[in-house]
C-alpha cells in the first residue's frame, strides 16, 4: 500500500504540530514513524532489523509502498506515542485521515 507520509500531525487543539517551540518546521507522519521505528523497544533482533529497513524506506521516499507485514510493524511502532499522535498515525496508515 502506497502512503503519503508528508502529512502534518496536529495537536489536540487542532493546531499543526511543529518539531519544537524553537523550530516551526512541520512534524510529519514520516518523521514521527521514523522516530518510532528507531526507538529501542523492539522485542527481538529480527524485529529490530526489520524496523531499521522500514526506517530506510521512509527516509528515502515520502510516499513509500508497504506490504501488510510492514503496515503491522508501523502501527505497532506508532503506538509508542501519546494517543492523539498514535491515533492520527494509524488513521494515516489505514487511509482514514481525509
Amino acid at each position: 500500500m502506497k502512503l503519503n507520509l508528508s502529512k502534518q500531525l496536529h495537536t489536540s487543539e487542532g493546531k499543526p504540530m511543529t518539531i519544537s517551540d524553537k523550530n516551526d518546521a512541520p512534524w510529519t507522519a514520516g518523521m514521527a514513524l521514523a522516530n518510532a521505528l528507531l526507538a529501542d523497544n523492539a522485542k527481538n533482533a529480527d524485529t529490530k532489523l526489520t524496523r531499521y529497513q522500514l526506517w530506510l524506506k521512509i527516509s528515502r521516499d515520502s510516499e513509500p509502498d508497504f506490504n501488510l507485514e510492514e503496515m503491522k510493524l508501523l502501527k505497532d511502532a506508532a503506538l509508542m506515542f501519546p494517543t492523539i499522535f498514535a491515533g492520527q498515525l494509524v488513521d494515516i496508515l489505514e487511509k482514514r485521515e481525509e
